[in-house]
Parts: structure tokens; sequence; C-alpha cells
């Protein structure tokens, strides 16, 4: 079967945001309707490259893309989908093999992606493609976290927190939350500090609260800091229902979340 690829900057934004939502129909994370608007918030927050990212078409019709970011020497691919008319035809490894490819002659030498495990037909696709299982990530709300006010809780800047977090986070996180990535972040969220320990938030006037980042340099853990600013911020937002996105590494769940409201 004859496939041609082509940058996805080739097709105008509001086309590609039409292939997104026909791609992820029925998708295991929830269908998504994805629009113009959406989708260009979503290339800013994920830093897709749209120069780097690829379409892949069948008689001359985009079936399919790969979004691209890149940092230095490694690649992520932040999103693939191929439409469901043109699923079961290798379209998705074609693609794949092309954006791998593509990677090798920019000399880059990772590229890295998270995908649900009980997507097992992605999975497969991905290990078939050479790629490793390397952790696992999780997702945590909690309907109301134990609250204490603190009068030394202090709003802060995001780019405080990610400046900080490229300095003292783990090299193994995910890229979504990295420092470079909370780098980016801004209005409508939040950062706040308490000591030395530091905390992104998603916006506080919604109904639920996403804990995007909580970091503590590592000369000031074991102090309970983290637990304080955990209660401060339940306490300066009240009734509030709080998540952490399918991003934590297992360690970070079962070892601090869990253990302090998270489910």
């Amino acid at each position: 079967m004859d496939f041609q690829f082509c940058a996805a900057y080739e097709l105008p934004l509001t086309d590609l945001a039409d292939l997104f939502t026909r791609a992820f129909a029925n998708y295991i994370g929830g269908t998504v309707h994805m629009d113009a608007r959406f989708l260009s918030s979503v290339l800013a927050k994920e830093n897709v490259d749209l120069s780097l990212s690829q379409l892949i078409l069948q008689a001359d019709r985009p079936v399919g893309f790969g979004l691209m970011s890149r940092q230095g020497v490694t690649s992520r691919l932040a999103g693939m989908g191929i439409v469901p008319e043109s699923q079961g035809q290798q379209v998705g490894f074609r693609l794949l093999s092309h954006l791998l490819q593509q990677a090798r002659e920019r000399h880059e030498t990772q590229m890295v992606l998270e995908a649900f495990e009980q997507n097992t037909r992605a999975v497969k696709l991905y290990q078939k493609a050479g790629f490793q299982i390397m952790q696992r990530l999780y997702g945590y709300h909690a309907e109301q976290l134990p609250g204490e006010t603190e009068e030394h809780l202090r709003e802060s800047d995001c780019y405080t927190v990610a400046k900080a977090l490229v300095q003292w986070g783990d090299a193994d996180l995910p890229w979504q939350v990295s420092g470079t990535t909370m780098a980016r972040l801004g209005h409508p969220n939040r950062a706040y500090s308490l000591d030395q320990a530091m905390a992104v938030i998603s916006d506080p006037t919604q109904e639920t609260i996403y804990l995007r980042c909580l970091l503590v340099p590592p000369p000031h853990r074991n102090q309970g800091q983290g637990s304080r600013l955990l209660r401060a911020l339940a306490a300066a937002f009240p009734q509030k229902q709080w998540a952490i996105q399918a991003l934590c590494p297992e360690r970070y769940g079962t070892g601090f979340f869990e253990k302090r409201g998270f489910i």
C-alpha cells in the first residue's frame, strides 16, 4: 500500500483538529473533541513542533498524525492517531517507523512516549517499533484533603518552581511534569511556597484542583515540609476536590500521596 508523509504544518489547524478528533473517537482515555483553539493551546503546552510532526497520507488524504516535541537530543511522541477506517492496516507502524527514522537523522539519541497500559494494541505497536516500558505512572484523587492554615504560605510563580524542578527534580520525571514543561505554565495555574517546599496547582476556582507539581529540594526533605504545604493548600482552598493526573511515578504515589489522603 502506498503512503506519503508531510510535515503537519502543511495542514490547516482546523483540519488538523478535525483529524485529531476522528483519530481519537472511542479512545480508551475518553473521546476527544478537538477544535483549533484547544489544539493550539495543547501544542503550546506540549512544546509540539509542527515542522517535526508528521502526517501520513493515503491516496493524498491525511489518515494519521504524529505530534513531536524535542529537548536537546531527546524527542517525545506527544500524540499519535490513525483514523478508524485506516486502522489495522499497519498505518501506525509505518508512521512510527518514519518518525523514528527522522529522529535518527536529527542525531537524537532517544524518543519517549506515554501510553495507557490497558491500550494493549498501542503498547504492542510501540514495543514492535523498539520502545521499552520504563515505569508505571499513576493518577490520584481526593474528595477532600485535611487542611491546616499556615500564615507563611506564599504565592509564587510557576517559572520559579520550574527552575527549581530543573535543578532538583529526578531525571526520569515524565516530560509533562518536568521543569521545562512547567516553565510554560501561567495563569490560571498558580504556584505556592511554604518554607522550601513549592507546588504548582491548576485553576483553584474550579471544583477540582490538579496538583501539577510538589517539590522539596533534597537538603530539606524528610522534614515534613511537603506535607505542611499540601495541608496549607487544602486549607486555603476548602471544599475542593483534588487530583493528580496519571503522570505520577509509582514511588511518589505509594511513598507520599497515598499516605496523605489521595487514592
